[in-house]
This record gives structure tokens, sequence and C-alpha cells, in this order.
């Protein structure tokens, strides 16, 4: 009798397991290692990065103090053997910030000092007094009165008697304010502004009881024992 055998009930065919050659898997491998490369790479520039920057910061700094000390002084209107001796004072504690002999503390003491002291206003009064007095059409005796009333204030902001606060009515007339508060002396003044700038200047001096008489200070030496008080040195 012949055999009858039903295709339906015959054995399904293995399945076909497709295998990576062994090319395929050399290549992803490869990928990988080279994925790893970079990463190891991307590390080390990383780190590269930030020891130059922990190495070079504080040289940044310091140049940074030196050019804004100097952009400062320079437009204070202060004698210029005065501007010389400030700008070398500051950029002598930026060196030694860069070298470790100053801490960052004592810097920032150092950098108020400069740029929110007495020394930077009470050199724009000074400078106001040569550029605007002497040269004024005022008479002697007038020249002599502004000259002693913008000198005891002066002495009044160097000896802390008087505030930097207290300079507004004494400097708004013979000077200028852009919109980042940084104050320039005017071109030129008229009498009128001298005699305003001297009658307020006579009437902080008086409030705050400082001598009538003659004071010229020097704005160097003031600096240098701001600064060594700064960095508690004698």
């Amino acid at each position: 009798m012949t055999e009858i055998v039903n295709s339906s009930f015959a054995a399904p065919a293995a399945r076909r397991v497709v295998r990576p050659s062994g090319l395929a898997a050399h290549r992803r491998g490869g990928a990988l290692k080279g994925c790893l490369i970079a990463l190891a790479v991307v590390a080390v520039i990383a780190i590269g990065i930030g020891v130059w920057v922990a190495m070079s910061w504080k040289s940044w700094t310091a140049a940074g103090l030196k050019a804004g000390a100097e952009a400062v002084v320079t437009q204070s209107g202060l004698p210029q053997g005065d501007k010389d001796r400030i700008i070398a004072r500051v950029g002598a504690v930026a060196d030694e910030f860069k070298n470790g002999t100053v801490s960052t503390q004592q810097l920032g003491e150092v950098m108020t000092v400069v740029t929110t002291g007495p020394i930077i206003p009470a050199g724009m009064i000074m400078a106001a007094e040569s550029k605007f007095i002497a040269t004024s059409a005022l008479g002697d005796a007038e020249k002599a009165d502004a000259k002693l009333s913008l000198q005891r204030a002066t002495r009044g902001l160097i000896e802390g008697k008087l505030s930097i606060a207290d300079l507004g009515p004494i400097l708004d007339p013979l000077s200028t304010t852009d919109a980042n508060g940084t104050r320039t002396l005017k071109p030129s003044v008229t009498i009128e502004d001298i005699k305003a700038a001297a009658a307020a200047a006579k009437t902080k001096a008086d409030s705050a009881a400082i001598p009538v008489e003659a004071y010229v200070a020097n704005l160097a030496d003031e600096l240098d024992k701001a600064v060594n008080k700064a960095l508690g040195r004698p």
C-alpha cells in the first residue's frame, strides 16, 4: 500500500541563523576602540586645559590689575611723577601676587584701596586746582582763597574726615561723569564754576573742622602707606 505523507505535517525546515562574519565583528570592535581612544584624548585635553588655567589665572589677574590701575591713574589728572610711582607700586603688588607673596585677600584689599580709596579723588582735586585756578581770570586774593579751600578739602579726604560722597558739590562744577560713573575734568571751566567748587570745598572743610592752612599731599606716599596697611606691613 502506498504511504501517503501529508505535506502539512512535514517537519519545518531549520531556521538559518546568520552570524556576523569575522570581518564585521572586527570592524565593530575597532570602532569601539576608536571611540574609547577619542574619549581618552578629549579627557587628556580637558585636563590639560584645566591645569593650564590653574597655573595661569594668577598671571591673568596680575596683568588685569596692572592694566586697570594704569587706566584709572592715567585719567586722574595727577602729576606725571605721581602717576608713574602709583602705577609702579600697583605693578609691584601685582607681581608679588603672581609670585605667591601676596594672597588673594590681600590683593583684593589693595584693589579696594586703589579703586575706592581717597587717592584718585584727591588727585583730581589737586589737578583741578593746578589746571583751572592758576590760569583763571580770578584776582590774586580770590585765587589764593580758592586754592586754600580745595587744599583743605583734599586734606580732609586724605585724613578720612571727608568722604568721597562729600566731593560731589566740589567736583561737579569742574568735571563730567560718564555712564559708568567715571569722572573726567572738563577741558575748561568758567569763573562761576571755580567759585562754586571753592565755596563747596570751604563749606565741607569748615564742617569737618579742617585747619585753615595750606596743604600739599604727596599722593604716591599716601598710596604706599595705604598699600602697606592693606598688606599688614610697617
